[in-house]
């Protein structure tokens, strides 16, 4: 139990009662207690209350107490995707976090708030911040460089049908895709493919 109990550590960052029964169902919940506390005094885990909203006990890594202590660097934007180990997603009781699903992103502005989620296999992208253009900018030049410029992995092309619910060719952000190298396809939608890495800014 222990090393799957180390698994999900590294995997999520931060365990709670909910996500432990539902990743090791067959052990009732006195028994993990008692092998989180033991952990605990192993200094293998640190027990605290690290998020709001997620259920107590919680329970860390050493190695992530920095990272839980100083929080995202201030005036920075960030993303990642849903089954990050660092995700949110399944782990916080947040009705704006979308499912744990490979293809799902989401973004954060610099002020530390969930700025949009893009899901349905990075199709249909959904604005939860600041709907002025300079913000919905950063946003769409973000998800670009990330998803078809990143170092590793990156995606062949990226297409987006939907914003915000609509359409992408009726959303009103023809300009900014533009900007941010989106095209339009045959179809209506709008297209980022990747470029050469020496054709990169």
């Amino acid at each position: 139990m222990r090393e799957q109990i180390r698994l999900l550590a590294g995997r999520f960052g931060i365990l709670s009662k909910p996500l432990l029964e539902r990743e090791i169902p067959p052990w009732r919940w006195s028994i993990l207690s008692r092998t989180l506390g033991l952990m605990e005094l192993g200094d293998e885990l640190i027990g605290g209350r690290w998020f709001e909203g997620l259920p107590m006990p919680q329970f860390i890594i050493p190695e992530a107490l920095p990272f839980w202590r100083e929080g995202a660097v201030p005036g920075r934007s960030w993303c990642l995707e849903a089954i990050d180990p660092a995700s949110p997603c399944g782990v916080i009781e947040d009705k704006n976090l979308p499912h744990r699903r490979s293809g799902t992103w989401l973004g954060w502005d610099e002020y530390g708030q969930l700025a949009w989620i893009l899901k349905q296999g990075s199709k249909s992208l959904e604005f939860l911040g600041s709907s002025k253009n300079k913000a919905m900018s950063r946003s769409l030049n973000m998800i670009a460089g990330t998803i078809t410029e990143r170092d590793v992995e990156p995606r062949n092309r990226l297409l987006i049908s939907t914003v915000n619910g609509e359409d992408v060719d009726v959303a009103g952000i023809d300009g900014l895709l533009e900007e941010a190298g989106f095209e339009s396809d045959n179809s209506g939608n709008r297209i980022r493919r990747s470029r050469p890495v020496g054709m990169r800014s």
